[in-house]
């Protein structure tokens, strides 16, 4: 899981030096990726499950446990 919020000072922190044009070329990249990666997964996830013949609900237990112990 990623804040979005807390990637900005990131974002500044990497990109300081850089041209504002090559600053948004680059927001606009991982924007782009990111999309393309949330929309593929959202279409072929359940298949990719159903290949593995892993059920929804374990997927779903494993990502909660998997999410506390980041806690």
């Amino acid at each position: 899981m990623v804040d979005p919020v807390g990637t900005v000072p990131v974002f500044i922190a990497v990109t300081d030096g850089y041209q504002q044009a090559v600053k948004r070329k680059i927001a606009l990249i991982a924007f782009m990726a990111s999309t393309f990666i949330l929309a593929f997964f959202v279409v072929a996830g359940e298949l990719i499950l159903t290949a593995m013949s892993i059920p929804l609900s374990a997927f779903q237990i494993a990502g909660g446990v998997i999410f506390f112990c980041l806690l």
